[in-house]
């Protein structure tokens, strides 16, 4: 994609070239006929001056005459590099007398700074071309500004602004402004503020622009320097525009797993608060029950049914391998769990979506399982373990997608230290349950979409065969109704045609 790019990038910038040297040809044209134009015009203002009483031109005259043509002709012939440069007429020979000042200066002023204002512009043009940057447009609220720093500054007597003239500025490819060249010509309108009459003004190669005109380009590089500056920053000066550009954090999948293990965790200690609090079971001292609920897990229905134990997996029950990742042991390990996922789960569901999230956490929680049962342990719990993975999912998938780590959190490393007093001091956990989560999160991070794409294809599959054994199924009845239904049709046309043979007869 980069070389294809590339290509068009070249392919316009080789267009562009064409049409600015077609460009330049066609002035190059108009150039050399304006100087013949003047040539002869200077021819017939020389003749016009000789004296009334000779009847043939001296060869002072002829000689001056062919001097302007050539030069005037040299002038038009000279290449963009050189520049265009006009030679005004002068006389050698003591004998031949000049044209008027007056008329003959003025035109060839004029040309002269007719000439080198487009030059001067093709070479500012081209020069932006070289110089401009391959980069997104900026935001609008940048372009406002730089906009309003161009304006100039409002007349003290609040009467007509005068019209701004703004000098094309070059911008090198460091970012810095290029001086252009002073022989751009510059007009610029201004009225009175007595009479209200207007008076237009010209700049010639000599003269530097008018104020105001002056101002407004000052004004523009000003603003110009501000937005490469925001640009290289950081970005904060921006207003409400640049939020359309900011990455919506997705959290729903994220919140419907957090409330599931909460109300998996109330559901465990129901029984055993409904039991103290009517009375069947003996109120534990305050300390121990701050500790049984921090830290323990309750032998309860909703436990026994939902953790993985040995028993059903040998039975073929394979839903506590699933279902143990919602389990945690004590509010304690639930509290990080959450606090961890409000991070893992947010950024997984935005930057992947919520299938990849669920398969991150069923990789997660199924490594979990399986470490404790390669560990040898009759039953387990896996939600801490599962928090674990997804850790280790987002530290795969980040180092594989930006080449680097995700920055530390506070709610990874109290998860990481809680993991570990439970690794040593909870059963159901186990330190096997934690290496066997972080690997199948590390698993998930690189196999989570070929684990997407091959349910897919078992789903597709699947859906197929159903299909296929319905039609096989249901082919013998409807090849039944259809013959039922073409013998109803025959027999109905046998007795409409028996009544109409009745009622002929």
């Amino acid at each position: 994609m980069q070389q294809d790019a590339r290509n068009k990038i070249a392919e316009l910038a080789a267009k562009q070239i064409a049409a600015q040297q077609q460009q330049q040809q066609q002035q190059r044209q108009q150039q050399q006929q304006q100087a013949a134009s003047a040539a002869s015009r200077l021819k017939s203002n020389i003749t016009e001056s000789s004296p009334p009483a000779a009847t043939r031109p001296s060869p002072a005259t002829d000689e001056s005459t062919a001097s302007v043509a050539s030069a005037a002709a040299a002038a038009a012939a000279r290449t963009p590099e050189q520049g265009p440069t006009v030679v005004a007429a002068t006389t050698t020979e003591p004998g031949a007398r000049a044209a008027p000042e007056s008329t003959d200066e003025a035109s060839w002023g004029a040309l002269r700074s007719e000439l080198e204002g487009d030059w001067q512009r093709l070479r500012d043009r081209w020069r932006q071309f070289l110089a401009r940057p391959l980069e997104t447009p900026d935001a609008p609220s940048q372009q406002r500004k730089a906009q309003s720093a161009s304006q100039p500054a409002s007349a003290g007597g609040g009467g007509a602004q005068p019209l701004e003239v703004v000098v094309p500025q070059v911008v090198g490819p460091d970012g810095s402004v290029l001086p252009s060249s002073g022989a751009s010509s510059s007009s610029s309108s201004s009225s009175s503020s007595g009479g209200g009459t207007s008076s237009t003004s010209s700049t010639g190669p000599g003269a530097g622009p008018s104020a105001p005109a002056g101002a407004a380009t000052g004004a523009l590089a000003a603003a110009q320097q501000q937005q490469q500056e925001g640009q290289a920053g950081d970005g904060d000066a921006g207003d409400g525009d640049d939020e359309a550009y900011e990455l919506v954090v997705q959290r729903g999948a994220t919140r419907v797993l957090q409330l599931a293990c909460l109300a998996v965790f109330a559901a465990q200690w129901a029984p055993v608060l409904q039991a103290v609090m009517g009375g069947g079971v003996a109120a534990p001292a305050l300390k121990d029950g701050l500790l049984a609920l921090l830290l323990a897990c309750p032998p309860t229905s909703v436990t026994m049914s939902m953790q993985m134990d040995v028993f059903s997996v040998s039975n073929g029950n394979w839903a506590g391998v699933a279902t143990s990742t919602l389990l945690h042991s004590g509010l304690l390990s639930l509290l990080v769990s959450l606090w961890s996922l409000d991070f893992t789960g947010a950024w997984l569901e935005t930057a992947h979506g919520t299938a990849i999230l669920a398969i991150s956490l069923l990789m997660a929680g199924g490594g979990a399982a399986a470490g404790q049962l390669l560990a040898g342990q009759p039953a387990g719990i896996g939600g801490i373990g599962a928090a674990l993975g997804l850790e280790a999912a987002v530290a795969v998938r980040s180092v594989r997608l930006a080449g680097e780590l995700p920055p530390l959190r506070a709610g990874g490393l109290a998860l990481v230290a809680v993991a570990v007093a439970m690794a040593v001091y909870q059963p159901l956990v186990g330190p096997w349950a934690l290496v066997g989560g972080m690997v199948g999160g590390a698993l998930s991070g690189v196999l989570a979409y070929d684990v997407l794409w091959l349910l897919r294809v078992v789903l597709g599959v699947t859906l197929l065969l159903c299909i296929t054994v319905w039609d096989v199924l249901t082919w013998l009845p409807r090849q039944l109704w259809r013959l039922l239904v073409a013998a109803a049709m025959f027999a109905w046309g046998t007795v409409v045609a028996i009544v109409q043979a009745v009622r002929g007869v």
